[in-house]
C-alpha cells in the first residue's frame, strides 16, 4: 500500500510492502526502512498505523514498530498526491504492496 505523486516521475511518496524474503519494508521518499522489520505471514490480518508527527514518521504493523525516522525533505515539493494504492502496483520489482 502507498501513495503516488502527481509528478513527472509518478514517484512514490511512501509505501509499505513486503520483500521476497517475507520481511516488511517501508519507503518514505528516497529513504528505505532500516533495522528489524518483522515477518509477513500469508493469510494473516495486520493492522497498519502510519503516524506523522510534524517531521517524525512512525510505522507500525501488527503492533510492532518497523520504522521510526525524522524526514527533513519537502514531501510535496514535486507535486501533489495522485492516488493511494493497495495491492500489487509495480510488477517490475521483487516487492508486493
Amino acid at each position: 500500500m502507498g501513495v503516488k505523486m502527481n509528478d513527472e516521475g509518478n514517484s512514490v511518496l511512501f509505501g509499505l510492502s513486503y520483500t521476497k524474503d517475507k520481511k516488511w519494508s517501508f519507503k518514505l521518499g528516497s529513504a528505505d526502512s532500516t533495522g528489524p522489520s518483522g515477518t509477513w505471514e500469508p493469510n494473516t490480518q495486520y493492522q497498519v498505523v502510519l503516524q506523522m508527527d510534524w517531521d517524525d514518521w512512525f510505522v507500525y504493523v501488527g503492533g510492532n514498530n518497523i520504522y521510526t525516522k525524522k524526514y527533513d525533505g519537502a514531501l510535496f515539493k514535486s507535486g501533489r498526491i495522485s492516488h493511494f494504492f493497495f495491492g500489487v502496483d509495480d510488477k517490475s520489482t521483487d516487492e508486493a504492496n
